[in-house]
């Protein structure tokens, strides 16, 4: 029995091995040498894509959020709803909902949303016209806001805002009037009655919607020219001036308003007159030696003190614009 060196060797890496040890690493190795051939390691298995859902389905969800009983989790999903622009209905009926909540910061954003939509909300008119009674100012503010980006649906709720105690409601609605032009022709009465508005924002606002709407504001504005208000004939004479040509109907309102006591009034008739061009050269005719003296058409300084835009800042516009040489 021959013994392997022992552990007391010099080399600490010897080791002392026996027979029988020999004998059982013999079998493993000759098991190792007869076993079947292993098997390749699986190559892990790619994982699959998660599927992204369908932007329908986000504006589902998100209309569902906003459907939701918690105000943060709310006021998210309305701003989101706002950058998809989305116009589903479930949608629309979801922000018209959430107008009426009981948290102002939801309100706001859901009028803000509606406004991002634009004329697409038109459903939405009576429930932003309601909003413009919102105990809270700055709703109140962005209704009206609101409603102008709405476009001509809301048209007949401009006409009410116009009536409105807050002044900045009233200057939201005629401006809004302003931007839609011809499509607000059935307000016209109503805007000649905001002439004589006292907030001189919303005069001048609603001066320059019945311009926009040009013709058919034409009579309506021929016969305010004789209002007892300074102001309103001031701002008529120079929307019947922005209309030109199309206000051939209003010459001979205007020829008579070349007799206003006021001068700065006496200088923009002039101006509108000359604006309609040869139509109004017949109906000022009788009166043009007297115009020759007036000089409110010879370029002179406006000493009215009235304090209207522009008034006495255009002789040179006068004096080419002026029917009389």
């Amino acid at each position: 029995m021959s013994v392997a060196p022992c552990r007391l060797a010099p080399e600490p890496y010897i080791r002392h091995t026996t027979p029988a040890k020999a004998h059982r690493a013999g079998r493993v190795a000759s098991r190792a040498r007869h076993a079947p051939p292993r098997r390749a390691a699986a190559q892990p298995r790619a994982r699959p894509e998660r599927r992204r859902s369908s932007p329908l389905a986000r504006i589902w969800q998100l209309v569902d959020i906003v459907e939701g009983p918690f105000d943060d989790d709310r006021l998210y999903a309305i701003q989101e709803l706002g950058a998809t622009g989305t116009v589903e209905k479930r949608a629309l009926s979801a922000l018209i909902k959430a107008t009426e909540a009981n948290n102002s910061a939801v309100r706001k954003a859901s009028l803000e949303t509606l406004g991002k939509i634009g004329p697409p909300a038109a459903e939405a008119v009576p429930a932003v016209a309601a909003a413009l009674k919102d105990p809270d100012r700055s709703v109140r503010w962005i209704a009206a806001e609101t409603l102008g980006k709405i476009g001509p649906a809301a048209v007949p709720a401009h006409a009410v805002a116009l009536k409105d105690p807050d002044e900045a409601i009233r200057r939201f609605a005629a401006g809004a009037l302003r931007d839609i032009g011809r499509f607000a022709a059935e307000v016209v009465p109503t805007l000649v009655v905001a002439l004589r508005d006292p907030d001189n924002s919303v005069r001048w606002r609603a001066a320059a919607a019945l311009k926009e709407i040009k013709a058919p504001a034409v009579s309506a504005l021929a016969a305010a020219v004789k209002d007892r208000n300074q102001s309103v004939r001031w701002f008529v004479a120079q929307a019947l001036g922005e209309i030109g040509p199309a206000a051939a109907e209003a010459v001979a309102a205007l020829a008579a308003a070349l007799k206003d006591p006021d001068e700065s009034i006496r200088r923009r008739v002039a101006l509108a007159l000359g604006k309609i061009g040869p139509a109004a050269a017949e109906a000022v005719a009788a009166l043009a030696t007297p115009l020759k003296e007036d000089p409110a058409l010879k370029g002179g300084r406006d000493r009215s003190g009235g304090g209207f835009p522009n008034a006495g800042y255009e002789p040179h516009r006068i004096r080419h614009a002026a029917i009389v040489p």
